[in-house]
């Protein structure tokens, strides 16, 4: 099976402070998993880069086998919106930045 959504060796520094180093995170269609770890360890940081709200400083973010890291602010919303209405992600542009 192919991973629905997949982060590659993300890294992303707010100014000096790195809040991802090397993160790899592969999640399959169906599949529940969680993310844990103490307070400032990165985890919103992960799911924000994971929802296309951040984009990360190096690293790729993979989404329906569409690479989103890349997409333009808009495009990033855009497939957002259609995925909270429900909507297939094919249908919403793939526009880089």
């Amino acid at each position: 099976m192919t991973a629905l959504i997949e982060a590659r060796d993300l890294t992303l520094s707010f100014g000096e402070t790195p809040a991802l180093r090397g993160a790899d995170l592969a999640v399959e269609a169906g599949e529940v998993f969680a993310v844990m770890g103490p307070s400032g360890s990165g985890k919103s940081t992960l799911l924000h880069c994971l929802a296309g709200i951040l984009t990360p400083d190096s690293g790729e973010v993979h989404f329906d086998g569409r690479r989103i890291d890349t997409m333009n602010e808009a495009a990033r919303s855009a497939l957002r919106a259609a995925m909270s209405s429900g909507s297939s992600s094919s249908s919403v542009s793939s526009s880089p930045s």
